[in-house]
């Protein structure tokens, strides 16, 4: 029990993509889970908008929506895109996982090489810490991952944000 609430994985028993295949082509780039996320809000559910907001293609956005439709976690109706499925959790086990976290974490680099001066965050330290102090700092990150999650699944869908936490050992 202590392991579970100790991992990130323990405490978001969330459902995950079921097909291996559909799991490699979903984590493989940063924007199969923006494009699903994005498409439940919905000034965002036509190709056109979804392009414009993630200065993508609109042929790489609609292989994208086809693809999440295959997968069973978007539809379409008529010209617009719902997601049907979308409050997922990849495990840390999962080979995928460096993959996914390696994706956003390259996107957060992007960011704040564009903007200065937003309301995003971008902070990096390295710190001499007792075992005893980083264990209180891993303790609060993995509150506010939790937090995160249920603040955000209560939240109305406006726009799309990533949020990335790592601690780690050198």
């Amino acid at each position: 029990m202590k392991a579970k609430n100790e991992s990130v994985t323990g405490r978001l028993s969330k459902p995950k993509i079921d097909k291996s295949d559909f799991q490699i082509m979903y984590y493989s780039s940063w924007y199969f889970s923006a494009i699903h996320i994005l498409i439940t809000i919905s000034k965002f559910r036509t190709i056109s908008a979804i392009a414009e907001r993630l200065n993508l293609s609109r042929n790489i956005v609609s292989s994208a929506l086809l693809f999440l439709a295959e997968a069973g976690l978007a539809e379409k109706r008529g010209e617009s895109w719902n997601a049907i499925s979308f409050d997922l959790h990849l495990p840390s086990n999962s080979p995928l996982s460096s993959i996914n976290h390696h994706n956003w974490r390259a996107q957060a680099v992007q960011k704040s090489r564009q903007e200065s001066g937003s309301d995003n965050i971008h902070f990096t330290a390295v710190y001499s810490l007792s075992q005893k102090d980083f264990l209180k700092l891993r303790t609060r990150i993995l509150d506010i991952v939790s937090e995160s999650r249920e603040i955000a699944l209560k939240s109305a869908e406006e726009d799309l944000f990533s949020v990335c936490f790592d601690a780690f050992s050198v």
